[in-house]
């Protein structure tokens, strides 16, 4: 039977006296969370806390360390019941690699540099090493819009979402000329839902003709 194991991550944004204390009190909060009174201690499960810091990480130059309990002398490992992790950010940002990542260590790498990434470029690079990495940084990029640029971006994935429907529909019944019909419909609905947006917002009637594609006229009518 697979053995059962529990984890708990925490990012710290810079080193402190503290943190070794404190992941120690997470870890021992987690290790005896879900035992309960007159069972067994074999039912105790591993435990594994990952801590991500940012900077200023004290313990050792590397990019991931693991610890445990040993016996002094010999190093013999007491019991795998206990991992403390430790991802060091800054140092992982340091490290030059192929873009086009083998190796476990090396997809463990650009997953750390994306996270700590300071630019939307970097972010970028990084993200084309992973179909996981390209889909948060598509998230992150549609969080970082304005408003504005928001409910553009809705409009279209919305008028995106109009003519795949449509399309679909049309497809199962065979009427093409049905379906260039309800594309053109669909593709006006968000250009007019645009302008309303942008007309809320206070913004020129030159500047929404532009984006949204109607005519002053059609702008004035809504």
């Amino acid at each position: 039977m697979q053995q059962r194991r529990r984890r708990y991550a925490y990012f710290q944004k810079s080193w402190s006296a503290e943190f070794v204390p404190r992941t120690l009190f997470y870890w021992a909060k987690l290790y005896i969370d879900s035992f309960k009174e007159g069972e067994p201690y074999t039912n105790l499960t591993k435990c594994i806390t990952i801590n991500l810091v940012s900077e200023g990480f004290k313990l050792n130059t590397q990019v991931h360390s693991v610890y445990s309990i040993l016996e002094q002398k010999n190093c013999q490992l007491l019991t795998d019941l206990l991992e403390i992790h430790f991802l060091n950010l800054a140092q992982a940002s340091q490290e030059r690699i192929p873009m086009k990542p083998i190796e476990k260590k090396q997809k463990l790498i650009h997953w750390l540099q994306f996270i700590n990434a300071d630019n939307k470029e970097e972010r970028t690079m990084l993200a084309a090493t992973s179909p996981i990495l390209q889909m948060l940084n598509e998230k992150i990029d549609v969080l970082s819009l304005s408003p504005v640029e928001r409910k553009l971006y809705e409009s279209r994935m919305k008028l995106k979402s109009d003519i795949a429907t449509i399309s679909e529909v049309q497809f199962k019944s065979g009427l093409e000329l049905g379906f260039a019909e309800g594309e053109a419909r669909g593709s006006r609905q968000a250009k007019l839902e645009t302008a309303k947006t942008m007309l809320t917002m206070g913004y020129p009637v030159g500047d929404i003709c532009k984006i949204a594609g109607l005519s002053p006229a059609e702008v004035d009518a809504l």
